[in-house]
């Protein structure tokens, strides 16, 4: 029992005496990079493979707001815009396959989840609150 004792007392005098901090690591961040620089990007996503942004941005006209969704080539730094025109957004998503988004939010049919081709188009509900992709892309 007694070496029990002093085997806590060394440790509690070992950390009183190194401020009980753990023990530092070397921690290794890679480069960085700004990827946007309008200072209106909502809810970005970045595609599996890394090579693509997609967010939301605000648009705002004689009074009214809605969101849109843009979507950015990482490798060549150029942007194509996805108009959904929803007032409320709250997430993006991608699919597996990359073809496509998910958002949610207030659009065409009230609050729901929409799909929406990721090369533009129609967004279509897919689902009446929170949905997200099958394992096989499906939403």
């Amino acid at each position: 029992m007694a070496h029990y004792v002093v085997l806590i007392l060394a440790t509690a005098m070992a950390c009183f005496m190194t401020g009980c901090r753990p023990a530092r690591t070397a921690s290794h961040l890679r480069d960085r990079r700004q990827l946007t620089f309008t200072g209106n990007v909502t809810y970005p996503a970045i595609s599996r493979d890394g090579k693509q942004l997609a967010y939301g941005v605000l648009r705002c006209a004689g009074g009214q707001c809605a969101y849109d969704i843009a979507i950015q080539d990482l490798l060549t730094n150029t942007n194509r815009g996805i108009a959904v025109h929803a007032p409320v957004l709250y997430s993006i998503r991608w699919s597996p396959d990359e073809s496509a988004l998910l958002f949610c939010g207030i659009a065409q049919e009230g609050w729901a989840t929409y799909l929406v081709p990721a090369s533009g188009g129609t967004a279509r509900r897919v689902a009446p609150v929170y949905a997200a992709f099958s394992a096989n892309g499906g939403a």
